[in-house]
């Protein structure tokens, strides 16, 4: 046992589970489409304005998170909304950024890191609600 987790310890150590940095991107690429029927909206995060920012957390349907096996709605401790994937649109191409690439070439090895991942929309997380002119 002490020697997975040494094994294990050296791996995450080398190659932690997770990456991060910043990717520029053009203002085009900064537009969320977000809406159904009548209830549409449109942001470019580039610019956005407080009232376009009220429109997207209104619109959002409150967001669970896991709790042990449960979903559980406690806004006190998290509070988030969610847009479900068929109701919002990015003009952000995660494929032709390159960004999908980098991921796969920073997390996966051996012959995982040669293949082909994919990249698919789930959901919008929102978090915080709007306060005066700022979002918190």
């Amino acid at each position: 046992m002490a020697s997975r987790n040494k094994v294990l310890r050296e791996i995450l150590c080398k190659r932690p589970p997770y990456l991060s940095g910043s990717l520029p991107v053009s203002k085009e690429d900064l537009i969320l489409f977000y809406g159904r029927g009548s209830d549409l909206g449109k942001i470019n995060f580039s610019g956005v304005t407080h009232e376009q920012l009220e429109h997207l957390s209104n619109y959002c349907e409150p967001a669970a998170f896991g709790l042990n096996s449960e979903r559980v709605l406690d806004e006190e401790y998290r509070k988030a909304g969610k847009i479900d994937a068929e109701d919002f649109s990015l003009l952000f191409d995660v494929r032709e950024s390159g960004l999908a690439n980098v991921i796969r070439d920073q997390l996966l090895t051996g012959t995982q890191a040669s293949g082909e991942i994919r990249v698919e929309r789930y959901k919008l997380n929102v978090y915080g609600r709007l306060a005066s002119s700022s979002f918190v």
